[in-house]
Parts: C-alpha cells; structure tokens; sequence
C-alpha cells in the first residue's frame, strides 16, 4: 500500500489498493466485484429453476443411498448456517449424519445449539476431538509465519475429516453450509492454501517441533481418490433456496 497517498477505494465494496492484485473499471468498481458478478448466476438459483434444481438433486441423493443407513454427511459447528443446514436436510427427508470438528475453540452455546438441533432432529452425530496441544502449535505456526488467513488449519481439517467420514461409512454426498451469495466476495491472494497440505505442513515445521500426528488432512492425490474414486460430491445446499439469514 502507498502510506503517504490515500487508497483508492471500491465504489461498490469496501475493498482499496491493499491489494497488489486489484485494479478498477471507469466507474471505480474493482475486478473482484465483477468476478463475484460473473460467478453468481451460475451458482446461485432462483424461483421455480431452484424448486426443480433442489427436487432433482434430492432424488439423486436418495437415489445414490437407497439401502444404506445414511443418505449424506453435513458438517455441524453450532452456527447458523449449519444448524439451517440440518433443519433443511430433515425438511426434504434425507438421512443425514452430522459431523463436529472440536478445535479446542468451542463455546458452550455452541455445544448447546448443536445437542438440541440434533436431538430435535434425530440426527445422528460423530464429534471429533483433536488433541489441543497439537492443534494449538499448528494455530501458532501459522500466526508466527504472518500468513494472510489463520483459519487454514481449521478448514483444511473440517474438509479433510467430512471427506474421511463420508468414505468411510460410503456415503456420496456432503451437504455444505456455504452460501455464495454472502460467502464468495473473496480476495484470492489473501485466502491461500486452504486445500494444500504441502503449504499447512511446511508453515508447521518450521515453527513447530511439535509433530500433527492426530490432525486430519489430505493430498491432493488423497482428494482425486475422494472425488473420483469414490465419487464424493460436495453440495452447497443453500444455493438452491431463498437464504437469507
């Protein structure tokens, strides 16, 4: 950033030249804006077109579990996304098992959230609990190494166990509670790594001696045999409803 000028600023968003990688149209609207523009419509649907697009790949979930116990996987945190999540995937009369990643950050009102919804529900929920020590050296690594988003470690792991679960009990389809409408205004240069292992690891070592023995990951050979292999699919379920929280 220039310090002695002031930066230039998005006329729509809230984003400056902070950011080497941004630059603007005539009208003082940034590239990220019209990334997001340009992605949206292909992602998010609308209306009748969402009706059918959510019906249809109901069926198809069903279709792909029909004589297993579960039909999809969704990760649980106690927030209100993935608590809308549960409630939406009962709604549509999927069998859903729910997946909780404790990190040692969990608050007692999300504990709670996540007992009674489920409880309501009758959803059945597998809670992993990372050995704190080890987890918090690698929260550490990444605070000492400046990287630009310290939430790596704790998104590579949710992914990297609801792809573990799903595998293991063969269940085709995780159910996600991102929403891209809201979640997808994003600057690609401060959001890296969240998939690659290699990256998490080399940050870890070299701040830590401390070894991840208990933290789940995976390779980007590890993801091919998920999505291909096993033919997993991750589904952004609130894309296809009215969402707004």
């Amino acid at each position: 950033m220039n310090f002695i000028n002031k930066p230039k600023i998005c006329t729509r968003c809230i984003m400056d030249s902070s950011d080497p990688d941004i630059s603007f149209d005539e009208k003082g609207i940034c590239n990220h804006c019209h990334r997001y523009d340009g992605l949206i419509n292909t992602r998010v649907f609308h209306g009748d077109v969402a009706k059918a697009q959510l019906e249809k790949v109901t069926e198809q979930i069903k279709k792909r579990a029909k004589g297993k116990e579960y039909d999809c996987l969704i990760g649980v945190s106690g927030g209100v996304d993935s608590t809308y999540v549960a409630y939406l995937v009962k709604q549509l009369g999927l069998r859903a098992l729910a997946v909780h990643f404790d990190n040692g950050w969990n608050s007692e009102l999300a504990v709670s959230n996540i007992e009674k919804t489920l409880k309501k529900l009758s959803i059945d929920l597998y809670t992993y609990v990372i050995d704190w020590e080890e987890f918090k050296s690698l929260q550490i690594s990444f605070l000492k190494a400046s990287t630009p988003d310290g939430e790596v470690p704790t998104d590579h792991a949710i992914n990297a166990l609801l792809f573990q679960i799903a595998a293991k009990h063969n269940i085709k389809y995780i159910i996600s509670g991102m929403n891209f409408a809201t979640e997808s205004m994003s600057v690609p240069a401060w959001a890296y790594g969240h998939s690659d292992w290699k990256y998490i690891k080399g940050v870890h070592k070299k701040f830590s001696a401390i070894k991840l023995k208990q933290y789940p990951h995976f390779s980007l050979l590890k993801l091919f045999y998920f999505t291909f292999i096993k033919r997993i699919q991750v589904l952004a379920i609130l894309n296809y409803i009215e969402y707004n929280k």
